[in-house]
């Protein structure tokens, strides 16, 4: 693991895990990082799209995931990955 420091750090947390680095696989045997990345964005994604009726106040730890997730993708040499189909 591996810590990154919060875009605004808070009073008692300025780090934050970066969970998006995978064990070194040889080619073929698991998926790449970037599919392991899009699939647990997907879900992300999916959780945020199942809630759309609740409050944002709900929402929005989706939202501040799949911000946290693209800014630990750029950490990782990775392009962003848009939260929109297509």
């Amino acid at each position: 693991m591996r810590l990154m420091p919060l875009p605004k750090p808070l009073p008692k947390a300025a780090w934050k895990l970066d969970y998006l680095l995978y064990e070194p696989t040889g080619s073929g045997t698991t998926p790449s990082a970037d599919t392991q990345d899009r699939e647990l964005i997907a879900a992300v994604v999916g959780m945020k799209e199942e809630n759309r009726s609740e409050p944002l106040k709900v929402r929005r730890q989706y939202i501040e995931t799949f911000k946290a997730l693209n800014q630990m993708r750029k950490a990782n040499s990775r392009k962003p990955v848009s939260s929109r189909p297509g």
